[in-house]
C-alpha cells in the first residue's frame, strides 16, 4: 500500500508539474504574440492623389504608404499599376506579382521609420479608349489603382500589405470632360472608393 501511495503522489506530481510547464509555454507564447503585435510595424497603403490625367497618355496615381507602427518597416518595397475594369471587380480577381524588373510598375524599397510617409506613383500601361469611356459613362468600369507593400518588421517576419481602390465614378467623368474640353468644374480633391477585393494586410 506505501508503494502505490507513493506511486500515486510522484505520478501526479509530474502530471501537475507537466501542466505547470504547459501553462508558462502557453504565457510566454501569448506574451510574445502581443510584444509583436504591439512593436512591430504597420505600413497601411492609401490612394493620395490622380498625379495626372490624360486620354493621351498613361494616367499616374499617386499611392501613399504610412507607417502606422512604432517600429521601423525594412526593406520595404512597393508595386502599383493603374488599370481599367469592370465595377464591380469579379470576386476571384487577382493582383498579379510584378516581373523581376518591372517597367510600367514602380518600384521602389526603402525603410519607412514610424508614422513615416512614402509616396509611390503608379502608371497605367493603356491607355483611355472611346470603348472604355463608354463603359465608364455606363457605371460598368471603373479606374482603378492596385498593388502591394512588402516589408520586414524588426522581428524579421516578412509582411505584405494589399490595395485595391477606383476613383469615384461622378469624379472620373468630370476629368474625361475635362480632358475633352468641356466646361466643368474639377473638385479640389478626388474621391477614391476601396474596392470590396485584395485590401488585405499580414
Amino acid at each position: 500500500m506505501a508503494d502505490q501511495h507513493m506511486f500515486d503522489t510522484g505520478f501526479w506530481t509530474v502530471v501537475v508539474g507537466a501542466a505547470q510547464t504547459f501553462a508558462l509555454i502557453i504565457t510566454f507564447m501569448v506574451m510574445a504574440f502581443v510584444a509583436v503585435q504591439q512593436l512591430r510595424a504597420y505600413v497601411y497603403p492609401s490612394i493620395k492623389d490622380v498625379k495626372k490625367f490624360s486620354l493621351t497618355e498613361p494616367i499616374e496615381i499617386t499611392v501613399e504608404l504610412k507607417n502606422a507602427g512604432v517600429t521601423p518597416a525594412r526593406n520595404c518595397e512597393c508595386f502599383g499599376v493603374v488599370f481599367f475594369q469592370a465595377l464591380p471587380l469579379p470576386d476571384d480577381a487577382t493582383w498579379e506579382a510584378p516581373p523581376v524588373e518591372p517597367d510600367i510598375l514602380r518600384h521602389s524599397k526603402r525603410a519607412i521609420y514610424p508614422q513615416g510617409r512614402y509616396t509611390v506613383d503608379c502608371d497605367a500601361p493603356d491607355l483611355l479608349t472611346a470603348p472604355i469611356i463608354g463603359e465608364l459613362r455606363a457605371g460598368r468600369a471603373a479606374i482603378y489603382v492596385a498593388g502591394e507593400a512588402h516589408y520586414r518588421d524588426i522581428f524579421g517576419f516578412k509582411r505584405r500589405s494589399e490595395f485595391c481602390s477606383y476613383i469615384d465614378p461622378p469624379h472620373a467623368i468630370l476629368l474625361i470632360d475635362d480632358k475633352k474640353g468641356k466646361s466643368v468644374k474639377i473638385p479640389s480633391k478626388i474621391n477614391f472608393v476601396s474596392a470590396h477585393i485584395m485590401n488585405r494586410f499580414t
